[in-house]
């Protein structure tokens, strides 16, 4: 059970590095579509999988 969930965090973190929200969310903390990006953050599933999985020391 543990090697499928550690897969699909993996997996998880792959298409946080390429979701363009992620992306924009990263480079530009402080642009103009920051609060845009915090929103959408807060919703994406690639977002909050891994930032829960690197809250909990998982990735």
């Amino acid at each position: 059970m543990k090697i499928l969930v550690n897969k699909f965090l993996i997996i998880i973190s792959f298409i946080h590095r390429m979701c363009p929200f992620c992306i924009i969310s990263r480079r530009f903390p402080k642009s103009k579509f920051a609060k845009a990006v915090f929103l959408w953050s807060k919703v994406c599933p690639c977002c909050n999988v891994y930032l829960l999985a690197k809250k909990r020391n998982l990735i």
